[in-house]
């Protein structure tokens, strides 16, 4: 999910309704909500084993990341630089 980057902007104005500047920010995160979060949970972003191994191997791809791998059809977890483990029911 890309959640937008908050940065220091004023709110709310002197009427106490939201500026434009936070109006923005809000709709832009609420889209953001929308494209990850449905009525039956969490949507996990999909990829194929091609490109989380790109992914994984990213130094901006923080542990723990979590893919379905659309090749495997597995849950796939990123555990260490590069590594990634495929999440088990055993």
């Amino acid at each position: 999910m890309n959640v937008p980057i908050y940065y220091n902007f004023r709110f709310v104005d002197e009427n106490g309704y939201l500026t434009q500047e936070a109006q923005f920010f809000m709709s832009t995160l609420n889209q953001a909500m929308l494209g990850a979060l449905t009525d039956n949970g969490w949507t996990v972003p999909q990829h194929t084993t091609a490109e989380i191994t790109v992914l994984a191997a990213s130094d901006f791809t923080p542990l723990g990341t979590i893919w379905f791998n659309t090749t495997l059809a597995k849950l796939q977890v990123k555990t260490a630089a590069s590594t990634v483990e495929t999440v088990s029911s055993s």
